[in-house]
């Protein structure tokens, strides 16, 4: 008799366990069905100060100032400008012009020059501008040592020239200064 029942519970732990590793590797699985929320958006309320920036748009072109040399003979800055066209647009092209002066961990914003250009692209989308700029301010600088160039080429920034633009280390240029005789 201890035979016959322990043969049953032999036969009932080898189906219930193949039933439960059945389960496991054929059984179908349930997916989980997202769920979206939708949050109502606060009414904006206009305020009484006046923004510092009114979205200003990039541009179709990303300007990349390559080589920059002030003279200080001829006070005459020859810079290399690189153009590269994102959006298929042959317009003239705005570049501004960022001045900065490093001392160690100190930089400190000189002023922003306002470039135009009509720039030739060729096949891959590309141009490269030679400028020869001669400003007053230049005459300033001699006594500086580190000057940078930042350019930036921004859409729709008739009132650029009243802000204050950031450094940025990535896009700065260091000018070459070629010293006086």
């Amino acid at each position: 008799m201890n035979r016959h029942i322990f043969g049953f519970i032999l036969f009932s732990l080898i189906v219930g366990t193949s039933a439960i590793v059945y389960g496991f590797f054929f059984a179908p699985l349930a997916t989980i069905q997202s769920v979206y929320v939708f949050e109502s958006q606060p009414e904006k309320r206009k305020s009484c100060r006046r923004e510092r920036f009114e979205r200003i748009e990039r541009s179709e072109v990303k300007a990349t100032v390559v080589q920059a040399v002030l003279d200080q003979n001829t006070n005459q800055l020859d810079m290399d400008i690189f153009l590269e066209r994102i959006n298929g647009s042959n317009d003239e092209v705005t570049v501004w012009l960022n001045f900065f002066v490093k001392d160690g961990a100190k930089t400190r914003y000189l002023t922003t020059e306002k470039v135009f250009l009509m720039p030739e692209f060729s096949i891959d989308e590309t141009s490269i501008n030679n400028l020869t700029l001669s400003y007053d301010w230049l005459d300033d600088v001699k006594s500086r040592e580190n000057l940078y160039v930042v350019p930036q080429t921004i859409k729709g920034a008739e009132n650029y020239e009243k802000f204050t633009p950031s450094f940025d280390e990535a896009n700065a240029l260091p000018v070459t200064v070629v010293p006086s005789d």
